[in-house]
């Protein structure tokens, strides 16, 4: 029989953070490969203490995270792979080996991610990292996800975690990623994936123009509703804002709004704009709506907007009364 767990990484100077990611794996796989993309630090020195098997990649620019890691895949021979980054930590290893050593029926297994900002959980999402020998591919240089080799698939999502932990300090590897992403868009013409995070990324990078034009891209294609759909119409409004043109930029999220009407982060924002405005009878009808909706502790901004919402309904209120402090004033 063959082993059951292979763990399977990318890395390039990770020598920081390594050891950490590798010692919360302890006891979880039976081979370690480590596919290495130029690293020029003590990073392969402690992959090897480790006993890994270091392949290498040829990192041409700007660079293919999938074709490096379906590199690691291939080599692989156990039953299961698990992917990791070293910035990551597996906070149940043990039960993890045991979930997949009970030869349930089925393919792969939907991750619980917390992205760690200062001990303090930022941001959570949900991705496949595990799943079976030959079932799954990676695509995309940039933000490379597994592809489903095989029908159907069977999925589970158990309590597994996996927390996201990068150092502080990390370098900006915007330039390359932005040329990934390009090619990517045009690799894949027609496909979503790469437009959303192309769009996202040049929002980031303060090229509003871009971040919009991507944003329609990616609107033409998808006609559902939803998370990302609100999402680009809400990057699509901070463009726009940052460009002066606040009409557009409040039509993009009343269209967020349309997509997700029950998620207060949309008419938040919508308040904070109508109060840069100085629109403050209308910011306050927005966010006096955004107060009473239930709070979705999923986002990455729920945890401070409660206090925002508040600020800001104080605020519109302290400009009314010294307007019409000022008002009175006049009349006398």
């Amino acid at each position: 029989m063959s082993p059951l767990v292979s763990l399977c990484m990318i890395m390039k100077n990770e020598e920081a953070v390594l050891a950490r990611c590798l010692n919360s794996a302890a006891g979880l796989y039976d081979e370690l490969i480590i596919v290495d993309t130029g690293s020029q630090d003590r990073s392969i020195d402690v992959a090897l203490e480790y006993d890994a098997k270091v392949l290498h990649y040829e990192w041409v620019y700007p660079g293919n995270k999938a074709e490096a890691r379906n590199l690691g895949i291939d080599n692989a021979v156990s039953q299961w792979i698990v992917v990791l980054d070293a910035d990551e930590v597996i906070v149940d290893p043990a039960g993890l080996r045991k979930i997949l050593s009970t030869f349930a029926d089925f393919d792969a297994i939907n991750v619980q991610f917390n992205n760690f900002i200062d001990d303090v959980v930022n941001l959570s999402w949900r991705q496949i990292r595990i799943f079976r020998k030959g079932a799954y591919r990676y695509q995309y240089r940039e933000h490379e996800v597994p592809i489903a080799l095989i029908d159907g698939p069977e999925i589970v999502a158990p309590e597994l975690v996996f927390e996201h932990r990068s150092p502080q300090g990390q370098s900006s590897k915007s330039e390359a990623m932005l040329a990934r992403l390009a090619l990517d868009v045009e690799e894949h013409p027609g496909d979503p994936h790469p437009l959303y995070f192309y769009h996202r990324q040049c929002l980031h990078e303060g090229d509003n123009q871009k971040a919009i034009q991507l944003g329609r891209e990616y609107l033409e294609l998808t006609k559902t509703g939803g998370f990302i759909k609100a999402e680009i119409y809400g990057n699509m409004a901070i463009g726009y804002q940052r460009l002066g043109d606040m009409a557009r930029a409040t039509e993009a999220l009343y269209m967020a709004l349309c997509c997700e009407p029950k998620q207060r982060e949309w008419w938040f924002r919508l308040g904070a704009l109508y109060v840069d405005c100085r629109e403050y009878n209308l910011a306050l009808a927005v966010l006096r709506a955004a107060a009473e909706l239930l709070p979705d502790h999923s986002r990455q901004w729920e945890p401070q907007t409660t206090a925002k919402i508040y600020q800001l309904i104080e605020h519109c209120q302290h400009q009314q009364m010294h307007t019409l402090a000022h008002s009175h004033e006049g009349q006398s």
